[in-house]
């Protein structure tokens, strides 16, 4: 009886997911990528299943994800140029993993595309930088994420930054700075989600 049950609640919320669009707002395969292959991606193909990963392909599917916003993650104890540069390392594994996959994936810069990514049968893309960081206190960078596919940048991760503080921070005063509240206002301006 209790298998029964399973059974036909799992087909009405695989009949549910077919209709409405699941959206994932974080995914840190790009960052696997990085740390178990050294961001070679020949080496690890996502169409087979990987127990070392919380995603791939066959687990997408079974959940019936229609859209994940793959995260470019930095090491937060890594500041100025080479967080900048190992960022655009991140966007390039997450560029190169989707078109890898154009079957499966497709980069999505819209809401529009979002959908008809998933009306097409395929897991809407979008990218999201995690950790202000890693813009190493630019708002040229900042655009130039935007350019490479961002949506949403996370103001902090696990520290402060020269002008956010993070949540972990003891000061009773949790504040952005007069940059921080410029960094928010161009993301409003791009269409980028503040992520805190």
């Amino acid at each position: 009886r209790n298998k029964e049950l399973f059974l036909r609640t799992n087909m009405q919320a695989k009949d549910l997911l077919g209709r409405l669009q699941l959206i994932d707002g974080h995914n840190d395969l790009p960052f696997r990528f990085r740390q178990l292959v050294n961001n070679d991606l020949s080496k690890l193909d996502l169409r087979q299943i990987h127990p070392q990963l919380h995603s791939d392909i066959p687990k997408l599917k079974e959940g019936c994800l229609g859209g994940q916003f793959w995260s470019v993650y930095v090491d937060y104890n890594l500041f100025g140029t080479e967080s900048v540069q190992i960022t655009l390392e991140q966007f390039d594994v997450a560029r190169s993993m989707i078109d890898r996959y154009p079957d499966i994936f497709q980069l999505t810069l819209t809401a529009e595309e979002g959908r008809a990514a998933f009306r097409n049968g395929k897991i809407a893309s979008f990218i999201g930088v995690e950790g202000g960081h890693s813009i190493n206190s630019s708002l040229a960078v900042l655009r130039n994420y935007y350019r490479l596919g961002a949506r949403y940048l996370t103001l902090t991760h696990n520290c402060d930054v020269g002008w956010a503080t993070c949540h972990l921070t003891d000061e009773s005063t949790k504040e952005l700075t007069d940059f921080g509240k410029e960094v928010v206002l161009e993301m409003n301006r791009l269409g980028m989600l503040v992520d805190l």
